[in-house]
């Protein structure tokens, strides 16, 4: 008869180790979560004042930019014209289904020329050639909209359309849509303004395309469900913990 073999002593140190750096990770990533919720909710406050606020000069939204480097969601007011250049079309999906945003040039009274998101249009209504211009409204006019900054290019965002192509942009690339507006000679790169103007939704005409008030201002905020999350695994991983230790121990 074979004598039973002595059992080995329970390593508890290892699983000590790994739990507690299990333990670190992911409360760690919940503390994360909430300091996002912190900056989201501020982000989300900063924006609701803003969009709510009387609109402000092309020139204070500059000095804004000037100073602290953005000027996100700022309503602006600039009178001026829009001139000669090709339109930038940004895919995007509207009332009609998919479509795009419309980029056109804008020149303020002052010399400052920006690139004015006009609104979205339904797919259809796309000229066929980049060198064709939607109609634009002609002579001096007062516009109101929000500044929005450029975007870095990302994985999805493909190349940049092409002379004569119709291809949409994917990212509000401010020096690609510049570049691609073909602007005209008299307009020098230090005049072009910072950042985009989305303008605001034309009610006394609701049906009239480029349809303004594109701007999406629904910002996600599930960083509490998050840190919740994390937090409960957190728990979990110190209840199984004790659990699997007391089992070894009794040999349950």
């Amino acid at each position: 008869m074979t004598a039973a073999r002595p059992k080995r002593p329970f390593a508890l140190w290892p699983l000590l180790a790994a739990a507690a750096v299990g333990l670190a990770i992911l409360v760690g990533l919940g503390t994360w979560q909430l300091q996002r919720l912190a900056w989201k909710e501020e982000l989300i406050a900063r924006v609701e004042a803003r969009t709510h606020a009387a609109p402000v000069s092309l020139a204070e939204a500059e000095r804004q930019w000037a100073v602290t480097g953005e000027a996100e969601y700022l309503r602006v007011t600039v009178t001026g014209q829009f001139i000669p250049g090709r339109d930038n079309a940004y895919f995007t999906t509207g009332s009609a289904g998919p479509g795009y945003q419309v980029y056109a040039p804008f020149r303020s009274t002052d010399g400052r020329v920006l690139l004015v998101n006009r609104g979205y249009i339904p797919e259809k209504l796309l000229p066929a050639s980049s060198d064709d211009v939607l109609p634009r409204p002609a002579g001096e006019i007062t516009i109101t909209g929000l500044a929005r900054a450029s975007e870095v290019a990302g994985l999805f965002s493909g190349p940049a359309p092409t002379a004569g192509a119709t291809r949409p942009w994917l990212t509000r690339d401010l020096p690609g849509m510049a570049e691609h507006a073909q602007l005209p000679d008299f307009v020098s790169p230090e005049q072009v303004v910072p950042f985009f103007l989305d303008l605001e939704r034309d009610f006394t005409h609701p049906d009239a395309y480029p349809q303004g008030g594109t701007t999406r201002l629904e910002i996600p905020n599930r960083h509490l469900e998050y840190a919740l999350t994390w937090y409960g695994l957190a728990a979990l991983l110190v209840v199984m913990t004790g659990l699997l230790i007391r089992s070894r121990r009794t040999g349950v």
